[in-house]
């Protein structure tokens, strides 16, 4: 029916997630919760974290928005969310950008 055929397509979005949450062992998965938790995001957007299965553990990748008036300041915060992936406990620093002229920023990190 076309009801089921629209609630089907609604959950299917979600299908991609909960399979990498089905792989992923739920311990490592509360503790990268925790790691990230403890990032200082403060003056950005968090439009995207997400987690997937990598070699002996699970990459993290968050993405944003820097809300920031000028470009020293988009700096600044960039500077401080990357210095917070070492303090947050298990998180290895894979690769991360920021593109000033959108104030959009990856990071991605590794935690085993």
């Amino acid at each position: 029916t076309v009801a089921y055929d629209s609630e089907k397509a609604a959950l299917d979005e979600y299908a991609p997630l909960i399979a990498s949450l089905n792989r992923a062992p739920s311990v490592k998965m509360r503790a990268l919760l925790l790691a990230v938790s403890r990032l200082n995001p403060q003056g950005m957007t968090l439009e995207l974290v997400s987690a997937s299965p990598a070699e002996d553990g699970l990459r993290c990748r968050i993405e944003g928005v820097i809300n920031a008036r000028d470009y020293s300041g988009a700096q600044a915060l960039y500077d401080r969310m990357i210095a917070s992936v070492d303090g947050a406990g298990g998180l290895t620093l894979a690769s991360h950008a920021l593109t000033l002229s959108d104030m959009k920023f990856f990071v991605e990190a590794d935690y085993r």
